[in-house]
């Protein structure tokens, strides 16, 4: 698996601040979530003054029952025909209890708002990802690791959605400390500039020692969990040979290893995380203490008890407020490389949007594939070296024709069908379909055309974890409407039903992950039906029958002559007595055509 490596992040994106990241990644989510931004904020707004507000209205209930005698002689007060300290206090008591009920509701539907808009960003960003993906080109994902993709949609894109949350969250709780800050500030103007003073330096300490520690883990975290999950993967996708193998201690031992450096950088970012608020927190406390004593001795307050009552509920619950913003900041800083790689694949240059495009015209091969002085070669990434793969290749295959390409492992056979296909693009020379250059851009249209008018199997057809039935079709009809006829003639064509009809379940049968319940022949024949189902012009066989005993190859192959007489056919093989009966076969050998 392609481990995170400092090199594949994008150097700007590296220099960007972990808010500065967030920010760009809001900027991709498109309008429609963008435009919530605002009305959330406000609501945090909101929910953070409520919340203040109730727990304002503690202190005239404090005051009711230490100090009754200041309210119970206030005009208001006495206007309201409340005259014992019985009733101030039933009073104050109701509207605290309705100002907390207020301000709880509110608290509750902004988070429920708040959860739903972060839920919809992260599903916002993995379908923007994946269509990124699916928009690059053949080249581009054989370069590069699919398990990392797999790891950056499913798992780092989560952790978007933690960290919007955890901003919003943030916000609130700035809103609501800064509230409480400013209460203080005008009950005590001195006192409350110096606990303000001495939480900000504490905090501010706090993040510059961690700051670096934090980014290092953040790194080797992300390393180590892809890691992780490339050796699961490894494991058990290959778990026949795994449980044959004698190396199983030896599987187990490179995945503790590794397990043991990711719980390693989750200890130290633990320890990160909590020793600076624990500490903070400590020296706070000792800072309450230290104006309560000042309050209560130096000041000689008349009205102490409610004084040291304000300061300890305001102090507590700033002190709260703050620990969690510094717990949401730390987040942040632990899950920055994993933000990064966010950003860099929802930057991914999506120029190569072509495959939504719709062509106008129908889907078909009419006439001629020609290949033009074909060559095609590539840079080893190793040795820098260019490897060329195909020199020089001339050949036409018309319409209808069955024509078999055969040649030695590594001869450039497969490349060359990917070539033909569209998936890459020659270094030199032209592949015109039907009269038109396939890689120009101003033929998109023609060459989308093209690919939908091919079927291709494989030598190693990927079956998905569904029935029989759903792995033929798959795909193919998106109305989900079966051709009953087509379904059945191809089934027998392809010798599905043989192994079908003795099931108890028929097509209805699950095959297992990657159809493990199948031999390589059923799987083949899997492939081929699949294939056939969608009807296409051209159908591609890369090895396809490599599992099949010849007879059975033989048959099929006829078959389908058969039932396609239209039918143009490109076969890849290593057996030429396969290809008995072409109207044309080709010889690679190291990347050059020896004769046809």
């Amino acid at each position: 698996m392609g481990m995170i490596n400092k090199k594949d992040i994008d150097e700007n994106k590296e220099s960007l601040s972990t808010l500065k990241i967030i920010i760009e990644i809001i900027n991709s989510i498109g309008k429609k979530e963008q435009r919530k931004i605002i009305p959330i904020s406000i609501l945090c707004l909101i929910s953070g003054l409520s919340e203040t507000l109730s727990l304002s209205l503690i202190l005239p209930l404090i005051q009711s029952i230490a100090n009754p005698n200041n309210l119970l002689s206030n005009p208001y007060i006495i206007s309201l025909g409340i005259n014992n300290q019985l009733n101030l206090i039933l009073i104050s008591l109701i509207i605290f209890l309705i100002g907390l009920i207020v301000g709880t509701t509110i608290r509750i539907y902004s988070v429920f708002i708040i959860n739903q808009w972060a839920a919809k960003v992260g599903q916002n960003i993995s379908l923007k990802i994946l269509k990124n993906l699916l928009n690059q080109n053949y080249e581009y994902h054989i370069n590069n690791d699919s398990g990392d993709f797999i790891y950056t949609i499913t798992t780092d894109t989560t952790t978007v959605s933690r960290c919007l949350r955890l901003l919003a969250n943030s916000s609130y709780l700035l809103i609501n400390a800064l509230t409480i800050i400013l209460g203080l500030f005008i009950f005590k103007p001195f006192i409350s500039v110096y606990l303000f003073t001495t939480i900000s330096i504490s905090y501010i300490l706090g993040a510059k020692l961690t700051k670096n520690i934090l980014n290092k883990t953040s790194f080797r975290n992300a390393k180590f969990s892809r890691t992780q999950l490339k050796i699961l993967r490894e494991t058990l996708g290959g778990i026949k040979e795994t449980l044959l193998s004698k190396n199983i201690q030896y599987k187990l031992n490179i995945f503790k290893d590794n397990d043991t450096l990711l719980k390693k950088t989750e200890v130290v970012q633990g320890v990160a995380s909590e020793l600076p608020r624990i500490l903070i927190e400590a020296i706070m406390l000792l800072t309450i203490c230290s104006l309560l004593i000042f309050i209560y001795f130096i000041q000689k307050d008349t009205n102490a008890l409610f004084t040291i009552g304000t300061f300890s509920l305001g102090s507590l619950k700033m002190l709260s407020s703050l620990s969690r913003i510094y717990g949401d900041i730390t987040i942040f800083r632990v899950k920055r490389f994993s933000l990064i790689k966010v950003l860099k694949l929802l930057n991914l240059n999506n120029n190569r949007n072509w495959r939504e495009i719709n062509p106008k015209k129908k889907n078909s091969f009419n006439n001629q594939i020609e290949l033009n002085n074909i060559s095609f070669s590539y840079k080893d990434r190793t040795n820098n070296a260019t490897k060329i793969i195909l020199n020089k290749i001339n050949f036409k295959i018309t319409k209808n024709k069955k024509v078999g390409i055969i040649g030695k492992t590594g001869s450039g056979k497969s490349t060359l069908i990917d070539l033909i296909i569209g998936l890459l693009e020659p270094t030199e020379g032209k592949i015109i379909i039907d009269g038109i250059d396939l890689n120009k851009l101003r033929n998109l249209d023609h060459k989308i055309s093209w690919m939908k008018s091919i079927s291709y199997v494989p030598q190693n057809i990927y079956l998905y974890d569904l029935s029989i039935k759903e792995n033929i079709i798959q795909g193919h009809d998106e109305s989900h409407e079966i051709n009953t006829q087509r379904f059945n003639e191809i089934c027998k064509i392809s010798h599905v039903y043989e192994f079908v009809r003795d099931k108890k379940n028929g097509y209805e049968t699950l095959i297992g992950e990657k159809g493990v319940k199948l031999s390589g022949g059923q799987k083949q024949r899997l492939g081929l039906a699949r294939a056939l189902y969608k009807n296409s012009d051209v159908l591609i066989l890369d090895e396809a029958t490599s599992a099949l005993d010849n007879k059975t190859e033989k048959d099929i192959l006829q078959k389908i002559s058969l039932y396609r007489k239209d039918l143009t056919i490109i076969m890849i093989t290593h057996r030429e007595n396969t290809l008995v009966g072409f109207d044309e076969i080709i010889r690679i050998e190291k990347g050059e055509i020896q004769y046809q």
